[in-house]
């Protein structure tokens, strides 16, 4: 009880950073954001428990006559998160939430929309070696027009 009471003792890794590839789902408008990035941090307040940041965006391109339509999201959230360890396998539970952005173009006009998101997700790491972890997660956002689901592959360095 006293180490979680003393900043930086017995935290089962002090800070964490990831980038990676993430995929989207928009459930409302049926639209699949196959192409996307991720990349954020983490710090250990606990052994158990830390704050996290994430940065994503998706795009995806529509062929039509006279020209494509670009629709892209951007995010930026923060929050907490649960893990636990067992063995080489992290799981985890989080809760963030922050800004998405939406933008379309279409036959050179375009339209911005600036959001509210929460997005609660799970996941797990892999350790592949002393530093280093393959993550799979998978987080569902709550914004004003309906729901989104991310999914995310990335590599994580702990120290």
């Amino acid at each position: 009880m006293i180490c979680a009471l003393v900043p930086g003792a017995a935290l089962a890794d002090d800070w964490e950073g990831w980038a990676g590839y993430s995929f989207m789902r928009d459930a409302k408008d049926q639209v699949t954001f196959p192409e996307g990035w991720t990349a954020g941090g983490a710090r250990s307040m606990t052994t158990w428990l830390s704050v996290v940041g994430d940065v994503d965006g998706q795009r995806k391109d529509i062929p039509a006559l006279g020209g494509n339509i670009v629709l892209t999201s951007h995010a930026v959230t923060a929050g907490a998160r649960a893990a636990a360890k067992l063995g080489p396998v992290k799981q985890f539970a989080q809760v963030a939430s922050g800004v998405l952005l939406l933008h379309g173009d279409a036959f050179g006009s375009g339209q911005t929309t600036t959001t509210w998101v929460i997005a609660p997700g799970l996941g797990l790491d892999y350790s592949v070696a002393k530093a280093w972890a393959a993550r799979l997660q998978v987080d569902v956002r709550f914004v004003r027009t309906g729901q989104q689901v991310r999914a995310v592959a990335a590599l994580v360095y702990r120290r």
